[in-house]
């Protein structure tokens, strides 16, 4: 597995000890007490701990989704495993791709996606538990979300496709930054937007691999836009 080691996240163990009912039953809580806040004993106001409670839920949400992501490797690593063994010694085909259009319609029921959006939560899923084991740990303590692991996990896709093992410093790297850790980067901010975090990931990337970036920009493209982004028109004098 790619970054083995100290960085490496077991997908088992990011829901391990949680049972289906216990899971269920504070999503019941949680759905049926929006609102129930009062003043501490230490003084602080009913707002101060609204917000800390939606800090709170914030991280809740990126462990979820760590939790999801394990939990989908998973059950396709075990589908794939199935299929392979049905088919062995008969004449019938093993198709790995139909098993993950299968595991993708599952995910997809089970969080209310469409097949289309669950293909692409299983391909994520596959990139973060394989080989960005650094942007999964920090999806489940909470110190990423979902939608930025999956720019980051965009921008790396295009790297050494023939060894995966190079994305691992690159994950390193981008994930130490949103943790506050100086790197080659040379920003230092707890607080990374989407859009910082997806061009620090790019820039990591080509350096890695500056072909394969190169390699995925449409020949087409133009090279330079009027400043701005903005449509420029001319218009006859008078």
């Amino acid at each position: 597995m790619l970054g083995s080691g100290d960085s490496a996240v077991d997908p088992v163990l990011l829901s391990a000890g949680v049972s289906v009912a216990e899971l269920s039953s504070v999503v019941s809580r949680l759905g049926g007490d929006l609102d129930s806040t009062s003043a501490d004993p230490a003084g602080r106001g009913v707002n101060a701990q609204r917000i800390d409670r939606i800090a709170v839920l914030e991280q809740l949400k990126s462990a979820c989704a760590a939790a999801q992501a394990g939990l989908s490797a998973g059950l396709l690593t075990d589908r794939l495993a199935d299929g392979q063994a049905a088919t062995t010694g008969t004449r019938r085909r093993f198709d790995p791709d139909q098993v993950r259009r299968g595991v993708a319609a599952e995910i997809g029921l089970a969080r209310h996606r469409s097949p289309n959006r669950a293909r692409k939560m299983l391909g994520l899923a596959q990139a973060l538990t394989l080989e960005m084991p650094c942007t999964l740990a920090a999806l489940a303590d909470g110190t990423t979300s979902e939608y930025r692991a999956q720019l980051i996990a965009q921008e790396f896709g295009c790297v050494s496709a023939a060894d995966p093992d190079d994305r691992g410093p690159g994950d390193r790297a981008e994930t130490g930054r949103v943790r506050n850790v100086s790197n080659s980067v040379g920003y230092t901010g707890r607080w990374v937007g989407d859009a910082r975090s997806r061009h620090a990931a790019a820039g990591i990337a080509g350096r890695l691999d500056p072909a394969a970036v190169l390699a995925k920009i449409p020949p087409d493209l133009p090279r330079s836009r009027p400043w701005g982004g903005r449509r420029q028109e001319e218009r006859p004098a008078g």
